[in-house]
């Protein structure tokens, strides 16, 4: 996935891209993931993303009202997503892969959340 316009955190939040609510789910997520040594930032218009020195990665991209994809990754390599209802269940499942969880863990985590989104459900047998 291509990263332009990232804007690392910590940013100063006066001038903060657009939808990073100071108070909302999304600062805490950049927040807890700095502060257990990833590199977490935010994407042009609502999309989130973070790096672990281990060089897994993942972004959290909005997929429409409340949908969120969790694309997750090694260095450049896509390993899977998931699509989930809630920005802060997709941080959880984010998070979760950055501190070196299986893709079985993030969809537990995510089991009451999962979304089958248009495009995915042509792709099922």
């Amino acid at each position: 996935m291509h990263e332009t316009g990232v804007t690392y955190w910590p940013f100063d939040l006066a001038t903060a891209p657009p939808a990073a609510d100071p108070r909302g789910p999304e600062i805490d997520f950049l927040e807890t993931a700095y502060n257990e040594g990833f590199a977490p930032f935010k994407l042009p218009v609502s999309d989130f993303g973070a790096t672990s020195p281990c060089g897994r990665r993942g972004f959290l991209v909005v997929r429409g009202r409340d949908a969120w994809e969790v694309w997750l990754g090694d260095r450049e390599e896509k390993v899977a997503s998931v699509y989930v209802r809630g920005f802060a269940v997709a941080a959880r499942c984010l998070l979760l892969w950055l501190r070196g969880g299986e893709f079985a863990q993030i969809q537990s985590e995510a089991r009451d959340h999962v979304l089958v989104m248009p495009t995915t459900r042509r792709q099922q047998p």
